[in-house]
């Protein structure tokens, strides 16, 4: 009789507890790809046990559950969990060639969250969710406009995708593969930036971006990209490390500066002299005012500008500066420390070859007269402000003219007689002898060292040069 107990009691430790089948639990595998709806003649067909059992088996190989086949309470209990919204399988689909063409996108909160959680605690979220990408592959994300690669949005219920959210606790969020961009969340969730209340809203988003980056689901239980919410989760998996470096590459060391006013940045887009202090503008979307040592986007100083500026120049004569990006050219008036844009522009140009230009300055001439040439590969063109317009196309090299200035420019910072060429990570400061150019290179850092104005910068000796005449159609 004792080992007939102890018979019994072995088998209800290793036979799972079975429980009946239910027909949302056969809705479950379907959602999530585990089976496939029959088609034609045979949509009606209910699935034989065989199929049943193989459906079931598969949900809990990539689940990280016990394989037994059957409806048992572990697996009852996982389908019953929050996850993802989108299919664990898709058969057909091809995986490896989903991904974006380009390492830099921009995002935007197309709707917001009604939860209590604030606008600015939800963009933070977002940005941490991108950071753990970015950290680890060749990704860079920045906050845009309405017209950014990913499109944000908070929604219960139908929400306009033909993808419903269910009530709290089901479905949290769905996103779709590139080059889609779009990114859901289901507003009925409870959103927190908390770590232990809630749904931690920059670890959800930190799993949908990685689909709108091009990962499917992962069969690792214990990665970002498993299908099921964990709760916070302190960095990324090695797993989804692996696979998104595949996609993109690994990240590449840093090249980040840190240099003018103590601001970061890795690319110098344009820069220029205002009064007695630089402007530099970087990394397509912000301006450092040397003025006030503050770093801010482009169109808070420049109301209207585009995000990122190509070349800048501006006159001390006419307190005006000019913004070249694209084929465009933007014109502000300096007036009580601010800048208003002028009447009539933007102006758009129609020389494709100097779109998007490398460079801009502005000098003086020999009877005084201010002039703006405008550098785009080894050519230059001048911009001439009455006719609003660039010169005609010609046979003139920048080389010709300004001797031993680097092939590639990031920028050139002029006043009047003073000129200093950017590249890289050296500056080049032209000096003249008897109208001969000589040209230095010198470390950078050794003129944007901190946040100073020009009289206590390094020197500029003035020089005159000999300019080749303005050409301009009259019409």
């Amino acid at each position: 009789m004792y080992n007939l107990k102890l018979c019994f009691l072995v088998l209800a430790i290793l036979v799972p507890k079975l429980v009946p089948a239910d027909d949302k639990f056969e809705t479950v595998l379907y959602k999530y790809g585990y089976m496939q709806k029959p088609l034609g003649r045979d949509k009606d067909r209910a699935p034989t046990e065989k199929e049943m059992e193989e459906a079931i088996k598969k949900y809990q190989a990539f689940n990280g559950l016990e394989v037994t086949g059957v409806f048992d309470e572990e697996t009852i209990k996982k389908m019953g969990s929050p996850r993802c919204g989108l299919p664990d399988y898709e058969p057909g689909q091809s995986r490896s060639d989903r991904k974006w063409l380009k390492n830099d996108l921009t995002w935007f909160i197309e709707k917001f969250s009604k939860t209590p959680i604030k606008k600015k605690q939800q963009k933070e979220a977002i940005k941490k969710g991108l950071a753990r990408w970015a950290e680890v592959a060749k990704l860079n994300f920045k906050q845009g406009e309405s017209d950014s690669d990913l499109k944000i949005q908070f929604g219960v219920k139908e929400h306009g995708d033909g993808f419903p959210f269910d009530d709290e606790g089901g479905t949290l969020a769905h996103a779709f593969y590139p080059e889609s961009g779009k990114i859901h969340f289901d507003d009925s969730e409870d959103w927190q930036m908390d770590k232990h209340v809630g749904k931690n809203l920059e670890v959800v988003a930190a799993h949908e971006f990685g689909h709108t980056l091009g990962l499917p689901h992962s069969d690792v239980p214990e990665s970002m990209m498993a299908p099921y919410y964990k709760g916070f989760m302190e960095g990324l998996h090695n797993d989804d490390i692996e696979r998104i470096q595949k996609l993109y590459g690994p990240k590449e060391e840093s090249k980040e500066n840190i240099g003018f006013c103590d601001h970061k940045y890795t690319t110098i887009n344009a820069a220029m002299w205002v009064g007695s202090s630089t402007y530099l503008f970087v990394d397509n979307l912000f301006v450092i005012d040397g003025s006030t040592g503050r770093k801010k986007k482009t169109k808070r100083i420049f109301p209207g500008a585009p995000n990122s500026v190509d070349a800048a120049i501006f006159s001390q004569d006419t307190q005006k500066a000019l913004l070249f990006t694209d084929n465009q050219v933007w014109s502000y008036s300096l007036s009580g420390g601010k800048f208003y844009l002028n009447y009539g522009y933007p102006k758009t140009h129609s020389d494709e070859v100097f779109s998007k230009p490398d460079a801009a300055m502005i000098m003086k001439d020999f009877e005084h007269v201010e002039r703006v040439f405008v550098f785009k590969n080894d050519s230059i063109r001048e911009w001439v402000p009455y006719y609003e317009q660039l010169t005609p196309e010609s046979t003139l090299k920048y080389h010709d003219f300004f001797i031993g200035v680097p092939n590639h420019l990031d920028a050139i910072l002029s006043v009047n007689k003073e000129i200093a060429f950017l590249s890289g990570e050296k500056y080049f400061i032209m000096i003249s002898d008897e109208q001969v150019v000589t040209i230095t290179g010198t470390d950078m850092k050794a003129l944007l060292r901190r946040c100073t104005k020009i009289s206590e910068q390094p020197v500029l000796r003035p020089f005159y040069i000999t300019l080749p005449c303005s050409r301009v159609i009259r019409s």
